[in-house]
């Protein structure tokens, strides 16, 4: 990533640059190195002083170079990232936005009765019913994450639903 974005400004995908948080909070939790948590909180911070806003009600915008839609392949990761920031700084913003974004990614994304998490959503309110396995792995990681953060027991509750919904519907 560094290679190919020296500048990851230059990268207009927010879910790529949340790859990129998540892997420095995993090197900083495997190696204590602090600039990997340094470098992810200046990353993940930047991202939510500039991509998330109330259009549409909340949530993140998928590209930086373009604000025409929010997807479930950003907003999944960004709890995830706030989760893991949230536990290694110990600072309670990040669990903040970690709720916050978890609340409205999952009104926006997740159904409840089928367990499906739909891909985006645009500027016209329409949500985007595409089902694909990362987008349901991602609210996955990020319920069980606030679970165990939290010991709030809706979030495990959905993260078994959309994982009967993936082992039932998704695979094969």
């Amino acid at each position: 990533f560094m290679k190919r974005y020296p500048d990851w400004k230059t990268n207009q995908f927010n879910d790529d640059i949340l790859w990129w948080t998540i892997a420095l909070t995993n090197a900083y939790r495997h190696t204590r190195d602090r600039r990997y948590l340094t470098h992810a909180q200046k990353l993940f911070d930047h991202l939510v002083a500039h991509e998330i806003d109330d259009t549409l009600g909340g949530g993140m915008w998928w590209k930086n170079s373009a604000h025409t839609c929010k997807n479930a392949c950003d907003n999944f990761p960004a709890v995830i990232t706030a989760c893991n920031l949230a536990q290694l700084t110990k600072q309670k913003k990040y669990l903040e936005t970690a709720r916050t974004l978890f609340a409205w990614s999952r009104a926006k994304f997740f159904d409840p009765k089928t367990g499906a998490v739909y891909d985006n959503v645009n500027l016209e309110g329409k949500l985007t019913r595409w089902d694909f396995t990362y987008n349901c792995g991602t609210f996955i990681g990020s319920a069980l994450r606030l679970h165990r953060l939290t010991g709030d027991a809706s979030f495990l509750a959905d993260a078994k639903r959309a994982g009967r919904h993936f082992r039932e519907d998704l695979s094969s």
